[in-house]
């Protein structure tokens, strides 16, 4: 009889229970919410049928505060938790002629509003089970989105088999589509679900960008631009512009993505004509090298990736100095040179042993290249691709965590010697008028750092550039060189 008493109290005190009369009163919010969890974290008895306690309304504005309120409650749903346990689940409000009333704000809007992950998220997927029923909130996100930015591949699944969604609807204001929510809260699986229910991949947001965009700015290492490239079966437009004229190859460049590169002019990409991005643009994917210098080698592999491909696919303007403007002002050229003057990896039996095990390309190994020297290295026929693939892989990490940064650093110093210094012998005869055996200007370059060349490069460019203006003077006259300098 006592056990029956002390089920029944915790049945009349939520009966009890009721919602403060001001609904925009935060305080007398709290205090009836902490009442609320007290008495729903600690109940015995049968659970009760929430219709029987609260109307449908209120039900739902309790949900709505369950996640309104979760920081203050330090992230705790307990009445979600409570409802679902309970057996509650959404009914749908219908009109006049019986179809539901899909136009509603619901806890799960909210819920998917914000950034925060919460492990109660199921729950509400409990709660709105009904999904011929896609409810949207003002903005015109809907469950069915909120299930693809959630990464509930179950409900995805479920709404597109009741045929009720529109896979490609945009949210209004940032005009974000199932596919754009999905990458950007990296929910690849979702991806690839709506692209084979028949999303389109070439549809854009509100700023003009297509799935293809998003993934190709992603700081991944092209993880998301390689699925979508090979996911995306019908025909990808790999030249659509966003609202900025911007194709996702800007991004694929900025972000130093030479296999996406590739990828992209496999799938018809058009270069000509194409404009370097300024040297800011690359600035966020650079900085990731900064105190982590074992990542300098795929930084440099990458970049030499990008600008090999331009030349092969026939494009001339490239702009070496820019990528090495950007590689000096993140201090990877100093780093490197001053890493080769400290070497002494090679002098280790252990290293030596553990490094020629590690392949670069099919002929040689990380320990031959290092003991070439950066100068007979940066000539050794070794593929974009090899430099790439090995700094991709874990092959660098097996050596002792010592050895990371020299032999990174080491890598880093040959590939750009390999970027620069065809540049600079090409400068250097040019600004001596070849007035030595070819020969000669190369044992020159050979006794300079990568550091050196580049110093040299920007320094003969500055010297072209001034050439250049005196030769326009020149051509324009006396008579009106005055007018000009003026």
């Amino acid at each position: 009889m006592a056990e029956d008493d002390d089920d029944r109290r915790c049945l009349n005190e939520l009966r009890r229970l009721k919602l403060p009369t001001d609904l925009r009163n935060r305080a007398e919010r709290r205090e009836f919410l902490e009442q609320l969890y007290r008495l729903v974290e600690n109940w015995t008895g049968q659970l009760p049928d929430l219709r029987d306690i609260y109307r449908e309304a209120e039900i739902d504005q309790i949900l709505l505060w369950d996640y309104e309120d979760n920081e203050y409650f330090r992230r705790r749903t307990p009445f979600v938790r409570f409802a679902v346990m309970s057996g509650y689940r959404d009914k749908p409000r219908l009109r006049l002629d019986g179809a539901p009333l899909l136009t509603r704000c619901t806890a799960l809007h909210l819920l998917a509003a914000r950034d925060t992950a919460y492990c109660s998220s199921w729950a509400l997927f409990a709660i709105y089970d009904r999904y011929d029923a896609n409810y949207r909130d003002q903005t015109g996100f809907t469950h069915f989105h909120a299930a693809c930015k959630l990464g509930f591949l179950g409900a995805v699944r479920a709404f597109i088999k009741r045929g009720r969604v529109d896979l490609d609807q945009p949210v209004l204001g940032t005009g974000d589509r199932p596919l754009h929510l999905a990458i950007r809260h990296e929910r690849s699986h979702v991806f690839a679900e709506l692209l084979r229910a028949g999303a389109n991949p070439n549809l854009c947001d509100a700023r003009g960008e297509t799935p293809l965009h998003l993934a190709c700015r992603k700081q991944d290492d092209g993880a998301w631009a390689r699925l979508v490239l090979a996911l995306a079966n019908r025909a990808l437009d790999v030249n659509a512009r966003d609202k900025e004229g911007r194709t996702p190859l800007h991004w694929a460049v900025t972000n130093l993505l030479p296999d996406v590169i590739k990828g992209m002019l496999d799938r018809g990409l058009h270069l000509p004509p194409y404009s370097f991005p300024e040297e800011p643009h690359f600035y966020p994917r650079l900085a990731e090298s900064r105190g982590e210098d074992r990542f300098a080698a795929r930084l440099a592999a990458a970049a030499l990736g990008v600008v090999e491909i331009f030349a092969t696919r026939g494009f001339t303007r490239i702009p070496f100095l820019t990528i090495l403007n950007v590689f000096r002002a993140q201090g990877l050229l100093e780093r490197s040179a001053r890493a080769l003057r400290a070497w002494h990896g090679d002098e280790e039996e252990e290293f030596a042993a553990a490094a020629s095990e590690l392949r670069i390309g099919s002929s040689f190994s990380l320990y031959d290249l290092i003991r070439m020297g950066p100068v007979e290295a940066s000539r050794a026929p070794v593929a974009w691709q090899d430099y790439y693939g090995f700094a991709c892989s874990s092959s660098l990490w097996t050596l002792p965590e010592r050895h990371w940064e020299p032999c990174s650093l080491r890598i880093c110093e040959i590939i750009a010697r390999r970027l620069c210094q065809r540049l600079a012998l090409r400068r250097l005869c040019h600004m001596t008028l070849y007035a030595m055996p070819l020969h000669v200007y190369r044992a020159i370059v050979d006794t300079m750092t990568a550091r050196d060349l580049y110093d040299y490069c920007l320094a003969a460019r500055s010297e072209i550039l001034r050439y250049r203006l005196r030769e326009s003077m020149a051509f324009i006259g006396p008579s009106n060189k005055s007018k000009v300098e003026g």
